[in-house]
């Protein structure tokens, strides 16, 4: 049995290198010629509530955008601090 993988996962923040469009991947295809692409949808404008237009784009014209990592603070454990011997 033929199982197809694909390059890059749903839900992905991508860039065309041809165009510079940014967007988050969300369907793939399989070809016949073997060329994968990819739906690509922008982000909506901070305050609109408007779609913008998404395009399919070819899997060799997109780069990841790699996720900003998140450094998390140190949490204190409950119950206060350790007594101390007098």
């Amino acid at each position: 049995m033929y199982t197809h993988k694909f390059r890059l996962p749903l839900g992905v923040k991508v860039e065309c290198i041809v165009t510079g469009f940014k967007g988050t991947i969300t369907c793939r295809s399989e070809h016949m010629n073997k060329c994968d692409r990819y739906l690509v949808d922008p982000p909506c404008p901070k305050g609109k509530n408007e779609m913008r237009e998404s395009y399919w784009i070819d899997d060799g014209q997109l780069k990841l955008i790699p996720e900003p990592k998140i450094e998390s603070k140190k949490t204190k454990k409950p119950g206060g601090s350790p007594s101390t011997k007098s």
